[in-house]
């Protein structure tokens, strides 16, 4: 019941081969080799309401569980091909019972163009880009039953000290739909609620997890991995480098609750 509090926590493209023992003085002939040696590729990112068992994302107040893709295609393809990441959660397939995609796109990138053996190196790193090898993903796995139990109190009591809604709602209220697991109930309150200055959904999650133990710094959640991929794809861009996908930096310390798209 309370396992999602915790957890809130290539195909390659080759250019048509050039016969280049033929005659490369025409014009023509220079404008297709160049063509046969261009490929593009753009970055997606989707989003759905964490643990929210509904399609898409509803509301900004709550945090997101964030999925990217990769689309790419060389010379003359019509069709994208996709690779994707989803971040020890939601894939860009699912769909829920009446066949609707869980994830809304949020954002896609104008393509850029590339040369393929570019685009093939592009590929090989974003499939491999994620914090696992500097933190540690936070997870059910390593937790005990007590440690659950004190986080979900933990998260309770910060809510009713310092959580205030509209109507006969109150923190308490709210904090009981989310140990219920009744993220849809919750999200039906939350904009009628404010923390008191000072606090923030941010801060919640942060108490309710100082109960794990060990240091907030040494987990990641989906958005760190979603940050550190997209940082690669702007890196690639504006530098044409492709080390920025580093499991040690700093965007893989600590859960990152949100991730702005």
């Amino acid at each position: 019941m309370t396992r999602w509090l915790v957890l809130f926590m290539m195909t390659g493209c080759a250019g048509e081969v050039v016969d280049t023992d033929a005659d490369t003085d025409s014009d023509s002939d220079t404008d297709t080799q160049m063509s046969m040696d261009t490929c593009e590729a753009r970055f997606t990112v989707l989003q759905k309401d964490a643990y929210a068992e509904r399609p898409g994302r509803t509301s900004e107040l709550w945090p997101p569980h964030t999925t990217t893709a990769l689309e790419f295609r060389c010379d003359t393809e019509e069709e994208w091909t996709t690779t994707s990441l989803p971040n020890h959660g939601t894939t860009v397939e699912e769909i829920d019972e009446d066949g609707t995609l869980l994830l809304d796109v949020m954002t896609t990138s104008s393509a850029a163009a590339m040369t393929p053996d570019e685009l093939t190196e592009l590929v090989s790193t974003y499939e491999a880009c994620s914090c696992e090898e500097g933190t540690a993903f936070l997870s059910m796995d390593s937790l005990e039953a007590d440690l659950i139990a004190s986080l979900v109190g933990e998260l309770s009591t910060y809510l009713e000290a310092n959580l205030t809604c509209t109507g006969d709602t109150t923190g308490a209220d709210v904090a009981q739909l989310l140990v219920d697991a009744d993220i849809a109930g919750a999200l039906a309150v939350i904009p009628d609620c404010t923390f008191a200055t000072g606090f923030s959904w941010e801060g919640a999650f942060d108490a309710a997890l100082a109960t794990v133990g060990g240091a907030l710094e040494d987990f990641h959640v989906c958005n760190n991995d979603a940050a550190l991929q997209r940082a690669m794809w702007t890196t690639f861009l504006s530098e044409g480098s492709l080390d920025s996908c580093d499991a040690t930096a700093a965007t893989c310390s600590g859960p990152r609750w949100y991730f702005a798209p």
